[in-house]
């Protein structure tokens, strides 16, 4: 029996195994963004984690999420190596002899309790659905936490500017020239207007309206918010979007704001 497909939906979450560059401790964690709860991290902020080496498996809901992490901490407790500061995450690491015990015991990990087929292990740094992005009838807030997730990790690699979150165009600069490795498949999905779609009470709709290439950069140009309030969940979808958007383009991570 294959692994289970990576769930969708709002209340997903995931644990993950987040390694340092020097491969002495690993971090064992659980969160509904992994990469944004990354990036507040000190080692983050100090340049010791390897992204690239590092994985994640999605789950349904938080509390299936947290009851992983629970039993995997008490697992892996003799090999308990907590970071040398008090700050984010302390304690949530382990020797990184231990890593590929972890990773192995993850991928046993059921989806939930009334199923017997495993966890997907993906990347960190991959989209958690890629594959089959639109299905045929997706929520739209399901395909915004898409769009989220895949902007999330493209600022991970390329400097992104966002314009006037309330009719937003983001530029991810750089990007076009990239199509190798892990940026090359962020780079693809990026591209594909399906990413940014979803068929809901048969109609289309498209949080992007037009994808384009400016140089070397990729310009995403997205629907007005006066459009999407329309949509089912509107003014949810509204709130998310442009709180996203906003704290896209003024956190300090943001390499050029408009």
């Amino acid at each position: 029996m294959g692994p289970a497909q990576t769930p969708l939906g709002p209340r997903r979450a995931s644990v993950y195994l987040l390694r340092r560059l020097d491969r002495q401790r690993f971090k064992l964690g659980w969160a509904r963004r992994p990469l944004q709860r990354v990036r507040h991290l000190p080692e983050f902020v100090r340049g010791e984690l390897d992204l690239n080496a590092s994985s994640a498996i999605w789950l349904p809901e938080r509390a299936r999420a947290e009851q992983i992490e629970r039993s995997l901490h008490k697992t892996l407790a003799p090999y308990s190596a907590p970071a040398p500061h008090d700050g984010d995450g302390c304690t949530e690491w382990f020797e990184d002899v231990a890593h590929d015990t972890a990773r192995r015991m993850l991928g046993q990990m059921p989806v939930d309790e009334h199923s017997s087929r495993p966890a997907r292990v993906v990347p960190l740094e991959l989209p958690s659905a890629l594959a089959n992005a639109v299905s045929v009838e997706t929520d739209p807030l399901d395909a915004w936490w898409r769009v989220e997730d895949l902007l999330l990790r493209l600022v991970m690699h390329r400097p992104v500017t966002v314009y006037s979150p309330l009719a937003a165009r983001v530029v991810v600069h750089g990007l076009w020239p990239c199509t190798d490795g892990a940026l090359g498949q962020l780079r693809r999905a990026a591209l594909d207007p399906d990413t940014y779609q979803c068929w809901h009470d048969g109609r289309w709709r498209a949080f992007v309206q037009t994808i384009d290439r400016d140089g070397d950069d990729v310009v995403l140009q997205f629907a007005p918010l006066k459009l999407i309030e329309r949509w089912p969940q509107g003014p949810d979808l509204v709130w998310q979007v442009r709180s996203f958007l906003t704290h896209l383009k003024w956190r300090a991570w943001a390499p050029r704001q408009a």
